[in-house]
């Protein structure tokens, strides 16, 4: 028997039916029953993601209080707890499953990248975190980890006493240096150059800022500051990342 192409017969489609039967299951139970159920396994799963959400906290932790409670012989009650638990199932289900479907389709993409570029152990200790979610489509969080993968390297080749001894920065004691102050230091001793490695490290630290603090950058552009994230966007700031750093790092060991 030959084996299957990659993208036959994932794990990631049995799931799916699997929730989709469970659905079907369900079609004979009261409407009311399967209402209220909704209801309250949704509330729940807004209290424990939509945080920004009026209330939303709040009435998840009524709605499990409530449905901790004994409920005896209140057979409808019984009913709708057993249902409430089944849907919070379903729903958390859902999105572990489409994380899956994602790590499949860009798994291959990653490790060819880091192959191809030939990425040192080193380099990958500082990408570990970014390129975790980019495989299972944390994209807004990639693009924060990417301009972190930037600070942690930059603290590492200029640190704070390089800053405060060069001409390119204030020499104070007390200032914190960012990540503008260490790539301005890292321009004037030759470490990087006014040109690509320059212009990759400002879209990636903007790109971050702009998720990171959207209504500053907001406020410096009326309002039209603001980034779509798409899977070609986050895969172009992951893949500037990798290459900005093994650039500087070759420099810096040349």
């Amino acid at each position: 028997m030959s084996r299957p192409d990659y993208n036959e017969w994932r794990l990631s489609d049995h799931f799916k039916n699997v929730f989709e039967n469970r659905k079907d299951e369900r079609f004979y139970v009261d409407e009311n029953i399967q209402k209220a159920a909704k209801f309250q396994a949704k509330a729940i799963i807004d209290g424990a993601t939509d945080l920004v959400a009026d209330n939303s906290v709040s009435q998840a932790f009524h709605i499990l209080d409530y449905l901790q409670e004994d409920s005896g012989e209140d057979a409808k009650k019984n009913e709708i707890k057993w249902y409430v638990y089944e849907i919070i199932d379903e729903l958390l289900g859902h999105e572990v499953v489409e994380m899956q479907v994602r790590a499949e389709k860009r798994i291959l993409k990653l490790v060819a990248l880091m192959e191809k570029q030939g990425v040192d152990a080193e380099i990958r200790h500082f990408l570990n975190e970014a390129t975790k979610c980019y495989l299972y489509g944390f994209d807004i969080q990639c693009i924060i980890m990417c301009r972190s993968v930037l600070d942690a390297y930059f603290e590492q080749l200029i640190p704070d006493n390089t800053c405060r001894d060069n001409k390119a920065c204030i020499d104070d004691k007390e200032k914190y240096y960012v990540l503008a102050d260490r790539i301005k230091v890292a321009e004037y001793i030759g470490m990087i150059s006014q040109g690509l490695d320059t212009e990759f490290l400002r879209k990636i630290k903007d790109a971050a800022n702009k998720q990171i603090h959207p209504s500053r950058w907001d406020k410096k552009s009326n309002g039209c500051s603001r980034i779509h994230v798409t899977e070609e966007f986050v895969w172009d700031i992951l893949v500037r990342t990798v290459l900005v750093i093994k650039n500087i790092k070759e420099h810096a060991h040349g």
